[in-house]
């Protein structure tokens, strides 16, 4: 096995340097159970409008979405009788 060159040995070097040490371990007090405060949620007047113009386009695209299923099912059945010949 060959030996180190010196440019091998600095950064094997380097590389101790830079390697932190693991975080001790935290004490903790299980006895004090902090529970997480929760804001309440204020929603504009631009959100709420927001929401149902989201609400209202989704339900747009799901009509043509079905609609468009449903005319590739009649594209189908109509070239397998041959009529889209």
């Amino acid at each position: 096995m060959p030996k180190k060159t010196k440019l091998q040995k600095k950064l094997a070097d380097s590389r101790r340097v830079i390697a932190v040490n693991p975080l001790p371990k935290s004490e903790t007090n299980k006895e004090k159970t902090t529970e997480p405060i929760s804001a309440p949620v204020i929603l504009t007047d631009y959100e709420l409008k927001l929401r149902k113009f989201t609400l209202a386009d989704l339900k747009k695209t799901a009509v043509i979405m079905l609609f468009l299923f449903a005319l590739e099912f009649v594209f189908f059945y109509a070239k397998l009788k041959g009529i889209l010949n």
